[in-house]
């Protein structure tokens, strides 16, 4: 075994413990470098020259893409609209509530669901379906 490799398998022991400590104050951010150390294990050159930070930084941005654009399916409402309030959202408070509503449309949820809940019903469940994955899902991405 070469002294590089020895170095190697050495840092990659030390970043795995710090993920390890990462998952217990922010599991999502630890998911995403847990993903990245084993595609790292698997083909070193993958990101040879690239800085971490950004890639962890993409892979992050990717997560939340994923979650927002999943709700937005669901729920029927602006793509932009929701990215915002995720992108600016603080204590609990959502930035753009009021442009969420106006550019939902509940015609097209309504058609799409089997079971589609009542008009005075929609807003309040799509508001309070959003806090919690801005509080569960993408706060602990854009918190670090």
């Amino acid at each position: 075994m070469t002294r590089a490799w020895e170095q190697r398998q050495k840092q990659l022991e030390e970043v795995k413990q710090y993920v390890e400590e990462l998952g217990k104050e922010n599991p999502k951010v630890a998911d995403i470098m847990s993903t990245l150390i084993c595609e790292i294990e698997q083909d070193e050159d993958k990101y040879k020259g690239q800085s971490i930070l950004n890639i962890v930084e993409n892979m992050k941005r990717e997560c939340i893409e994923k979650v927002v654009s999943k709700f937005c399916l669901t729920w029927y409402v602006s793509k932009d609209d929701v990215m915002y309030a995720a992108t600016h959202y603080r204590n609990g408070e959502i930035p753009n509530e009021n442009a969420i509503k106006i550019t939902a449309d509940f015609s097209g949820y309504k058609e799409a669901q089997e079971r589609a809940i009542p008009k005075f019903k929609y807003f309040t469940m799509m508001l309070t379906e959003l806090r919690k994955i801005l509080d569960e899902e993408i706060k602990p991405l854009v918190d670090n």
